[in-house]
């Protein structure tokens, strides 16, 4: 693959023309031979039957070229829409969340893509240049957001079954959530989420495991979190919280 920034340019002399350091590798729905792959320095590759036919960096995409020395990606996924949403490293002042709708990632001649193509989505100017995360809740319209920062909480986000249309939603950030018990939950991170069949959302910590029985209700005020006990069976009638430590 091609290289431009100095970081990538050393890695590829060592190494060969292989991707610098990639984050996330999302799969084309319409054409499985097709992937977007991030990298740490050159912001997404576009790879088909191995040959790179693309790329989105600063020069066609608004990407951040930090410290005007590399553009680094975070997070390449693509919701159950087709749309693909890319984060990168940036300043605080500075974009990190952009998406392109489905319609321009089916274009025939993906090189001739420019700025205006993406749609800037910085809800509640939240997410922000650490391994982004998204979830996009399949029994419901919410995705939900995290990104690695110490001490930020998770965002929800009402797309209203408009995944491509950011001008209807609705957004939120759980700073500081409330559990069932209604004591406050304020891990140092949230690093991971996954989705069961039942369209329950559970959430890794830095201070264990949490789940969301229900997330189309992550915007209301009457919002709680669960964290799931684990009776000590010993006669005290007490319990830990799962994974409490880990």
């Amino acid at each position: 693959v091609s290289a431009y920034t100095s970081p990538a340019l050393n890695q590829q002399k060592r190494h060969g023309k292989y991707i610098f350091s990639p984050p996330q590798i999302a799969e084309d729905p319409d054409c499985h031979d097709r992937l977007f792959i991030g990298s740490g320095a050159e912001g997404v590759y576009v790879i088909e039957d191995g040959v790179e036919i693309a790329k989105f960096d600063g020069n066609n995409a608004p990407i951040n070229k930090n410290g005007n020395y590399y553009w680094g990606t975070v997070c390449v996924t693509i919701d159950p829409q087709g749309n693909l949403w890319v984060g990168s490293r940036g300043e605080p002042e500075e974009t990190t969340f952009i998406m392109l709708p489905a319609d321009k990632r089916k274009r025939k001649d993906l090189s001739t893509l420019t700025h205006a193509d993406w749609i800037i989505a910085d809800y509640e100017d939240f997410l922000r240049s650490k391994d982004i995360r998204l979830l996009f809740c399949s029994k419901c319209d919410i995705m939900l957001g995290i990104d690695g920062v110490p001490d930020r909480g998770f965002l929800v986000v009402d797309h209203r079954g408009t995944m491509g249309d950011i001008s209807d939603d609705k957004s939120i950030v759980h700073m500081r959530p409330v559990d069932q018990d209604g004591k406050t939950f304020v891990p140092l991170h949230f690093v991971c989420m996954a989705e069961d069949k039942r369209g329950h959302v559970w959430m890794g910590t830095s201070s264990g495991v949490i789940s969301i029985s229900d997330p189309s209700k992550a915007l209301d005020e009457s919002f709680r979190i669960n964290r799931i006990k684990v009776p000590r069976n010993d006669g005290s009638g007490l319990a830990d919280y799962l994974l409490e430590s880990d």
